[in-house]
């Protein structure tokens, strides 16, 4: 551990299908998922049933205010994605001290942001991750017609959603964007804790936001590349995502955005600012060997959980849950599935575990940055979250929570991210 580490301060923020903070670990904690069934885009593509969005159901009062301000104030025409990531960042604000924070002044509802007296040395910064972006055509309520919104081509390059947080809170530090697809909000939290090591940032938000449910471009693409479930006949949509089990055919599209604070242990403690965990240690590989389909022997993510668990100074022994990329897709479990069998095929007992994307859907660019929120919501309430739906799984060695949560403590939490193009990330956070 270094002399002073990276830590997870609390109050970190999710709007998911299932809703804020309290109702998406709700659903979570009772393996209830927030997927419904939708409408298909296309009447040619009618197994394009079900997804997992966000908005306008689930908005509270002050968060439409805030984005009315939002709009007034700039341009309406931001992308949903942008408005997830503004508003988490916004519930994750409330939560500063006013010995570190001004309150919230500018615009008529209240949103920008500034340091306060005492702290107007400190530099803050932006880290946000995000696989694609897709910014939907509008309908014109006048004729029903769908138009292109003009700055449609801006709003969907990557860094939108960065940018708008910087711009609605008046944030002037480093604004950086991984794109590592689903697996980005490891990344960006790597990144975070690479700017506060090189003495670059003193705080930095971090996290992901993404929504390719709207338009329908993407739901349909993924359908085609058949790596997407659908509710079959006589079922529901409560009843479709699952993961790891022989049942499952594939994820459930979902949107949403994660946002938490970090900063060096020392800095936490001087605002009395409460820690919820510690960033131990990363690891990143590649499969180098498919862009869609990962290595089904999981050799290079096993070689990435060995990396993080190895430079977070533990042992697989260590380990008490693994929050999976668990997608449900058949090959990606199944390749899951090897990694941590070779790396915990030692242990005397080995890591409980669980996946999150049943619940909320795959959130993609913002997918692993809530599975880090659900592993440190498990370190506070010593609570690990079921599988959905999970009932025939794939591997009977593996600790699968299925069925109901699990109560136990949870020191050491290890997460994983796999996306597309390759990419596998792991990262452990510890509690304190």
């Amino acid at each position: 551990m270094p002399e002073d580490p990276i830590v997870i301060v609390d109050g970190a923020s999710i709007i998911s299908a299932c809703g804020g903070n309290v109702p998406t670990w709700d659903a979570m904690v009772r393996g209830r998922t927030g997927a419904r069934r939708i409408e298909s885009p296309l009447s040619s593509l009618p197994g394009v049933n079900i997804a997992a969005p966000v908005f306008p159901q689930g908005l509270g009062s002050h968060q439409k205010r805030l984005l009315q301000g939002i709009e007034r104030k700039y341009d309406r025409r931001w992308g949903l994605g942008s408005q997830v990531a503004v508003l988490v960042a916004d519930d994750l604000f409330k939560h500063y001290p006013l010995s570190l924070l001004q309150a919230f002044t500018g615009l008529e509802m209240g949103i920008s942001f500034g340091i306060a007296e005492g702290a107007a040395s400190l530099r803050e910064a932006i880290i946000l991750g995000l696989a694609a972006r897709q910014h939907a055509f509008e309908e014109d309520p006048s004729n029903g017609k769908k138009a292109v919104p003009v700055l449609s081509s801006v709003e969907a390059i990557g860094n939108m959603p960065a940018f708008h947080v910087s711009q609605a809170f008046n944030l002037y530090g480093p604004n950086i964007t991984f794109a590592g697809a689903c697996a980005a909000g490891i990344q960006a939290l790597w990144g975070a804790g690479s700017l506060l090591k090189n003495g670059e940032a003193d705080i930095v938000v971090t996290g992901g936001s993404e929504d390719l449910v709207s338009g329908g471009t993407i739901l349909s693409t993924f359908h085609l590349m058949k790596v997407m479930t659908s509710i079959l006949e006589g079922q529901t949509a409560a009843q479709t995502p699952t993961a790891f089990d022989k049942n499952s055919r594939g994820f459930v599209l979902g949107a949403g955005g994660v946002s938490m604070m970090v900063m060096k242990k020392s800095l936490a403690t001087r605002f009395n600012m409460p820690i919820v965990a510690t960033v131990r240690g990363f690891g990143h590989t590649n499969d180098g060997i498919d862009r869609a389909v990962p290595d089904e022997n999981g050799v290079q993510l096993a070689r990435a959980i060995r990396l993080a668990i190895s430079r977070s100074g533990l042992t697989p022994d260590d380990i008490d849950v693994v929050f999976t990329h668990g997608a449900g897709t058949p090959a990606g479990d199944v390749a899951e599935v090897a990694a941590l069998r070779d790396v915990f095929a030692d242990c005397t007992e080995g890591p409980f575990i669980t996946a999150i994307k049943p619940i909320v859907g795959h959130m993609m660019g913002a997918a692993s940055a809530a599975s880090i929120w659900a592993a440190q919501q498990s370190i506070k309430t010593g609570i690990i979250p079921p599988i959905a739906n999970l009932t025939d799984p794939i591997d009977d060695v593996l600790r699968f929570v299925m069925g109901s949560s699990v109560r136990t403590f949870v020191k050491h939490a290890l997460v994983l991210g796999v996306g597309l193009g390759g990419i596998n990330e792991a990262v452990v956070v510890s509690a304190i």
